[in-house]
């Protein structure tokens, strides 16, 4: 952040900031969308069994994810190969 004049306490601060939104947001609505940047989405997983060899069965129990989709700029700029 020196490019922009900011101490390390100030870019840690805006930093936490802009998480502290986005968790806000994902708390809210489920998702979170940034122009330019791409989207956080709450998923719901439901519960399953699973089955490893050699072990018994497990239960996975029902848990929610959050997943990122970056936004075309983004990816054709840095994420395209």
């Amino acid at each position: 952040m020196k490019a922009l004049g900011l101490t390390e306490r100030e870019s840690e601060d805006a930093i936490n900031a802009i998480l502290d939104g986005i968790c806000e947001g994902l708390e809210q609505d489920g998702k979170v969308m940034m122009s330019g940047f791409g989207r956080f989405i709450v998923r719901a997983h439901a519960a399953r069994n699973v089955q490893f060899p050699g072990r018994p069965r497990a239960r996975i129990p029902a848990r929610r994810t959050v997943r990122f989709k970056a936004s075309t700029k983004l990816f054709d700029k840095y994420l395209k190969k």
